[in-house]
């Protein structure tokens, strides 16, 4: 087990180091990261157990999400108040060559949001008729949307998620997108990483 593993599953578990008597600064640092990062393992602990791929044997999708997060997505310039960088969080992993999205607005009068990306595969690993799924976050309201939508293909065109984000002029929204290589397809099963997109709601 790498060390990077064992401090992932230590901070599900919310245990010190064997042997441990007294709590070092960076255990409890580990700990309040943890409780950051709770609340988006919660949200989306059925989208990433599904599509968290890129993983150590052995190793569980919730272990490697929360030691990726931990590592990578934490902005702890002040140890008493970590925070996660939402650009840099990740909740799907794979070895598909990720797609970036093009476009992300809000439209408040359907209360719908609408994405882009680039229609055509870029090399082997992609498909045209590759799933497309999401997940979507009202950072403002804390609401969460996860599903999957469309095909790669459509990208040009976009994808449309309705309803339950309550979106408002001036709410945040972030959106998670990643792609997955369909059934009978010669990409069948891989995954590529989420690629990340955040826009402001106008009126």
């Amino acid at each position: 087990m790498t060390t990077r593993t064992s401090r992932g599953q230590r901070i599900i578990q919310g245990k010190r180091t064997k042997g441990q008597s007294n709590p070092s600064e960076a255990y409890l640092l580990s700990q309040r990261i943890a409780a950051v990062i709770w609340p988006y393992f919660r949200y989306a602990s059925g989208f990433i157990k599904q599509f968290w791929t890129r993983k150590t044997t052995g190793q569980t999708a919730a272990s490697q999400f929360y030691a990726y997060t931990y590592d990578n997505a934490m902005d702890t310039t002040d140890p008493m108040a970590p925070v996660i960088v939402p650009a840099d969080l990740k909740f799907a992993t794979g070895t598909m060559t990720p797609t970036p999205i093009l476009t992300l607005t809000g439209d408040v009068s359907d209360n719908e949001i609408r994405f882009t990306w680039t229609a055509a595969p870029s090399d082997d690993s992609q498909n045209s008729n590759d799933a497309v799924w999401y997940v979507l976050r009202n950072r403002t309201k804390n609401i969460w949307r996860s599903g999957s939508i469309s095909d790669r293909s459509s990208g040009d065109s976009g994808a449309i998620v309705p309803g339950s984000l309550n979106i408002a002029a001036g709410d945040i929204i972030d959106l998670y997108a990643n792609f997955l290589g369909v059934e009978g397809e010669p990409n069948a099963g891989l995954v590529s990483d989420s690629a990340f997109k955040t826009a402001t709601v106008t009126a």
